[in-house]
């Protein structure tokens, strides 16, 4: 499977079940209406990239940059 599958509902539902990522585009296409591009732009740009490595790379640094680099304000 390639990273730009997710845009294909079949592949999105027959591997959810084993694949947490698609799990989630599952939802979403489950809950909204509107296209992926439109109602989650972030993932619809990680099916840019060719590879599930580089994904997860991206996706490590976003969450380290934006929730662990982040101190609380109380």
């Amino acid at each position: 499977l390639q990273p730009k599958a997710i845009h294909d509902n079949e592949v999105a539902d027959e591997f959810a079940n084993d694949y947490t990522y698609l799990a989630c585009i599952k939802f979403i296409n489950c809950i909204k209406a509107a296209s992926l591009r439109w109602r989650s732009p972030m993932s619809d740009d990680v099916s840019a990239i060719n590879t599930w490595e580089n994904v997860s790379a991206g996706m490590t640094k976003t969450y380290a940059a934006e929730v662990l680099g982040k101190l609380p304000v109380i």
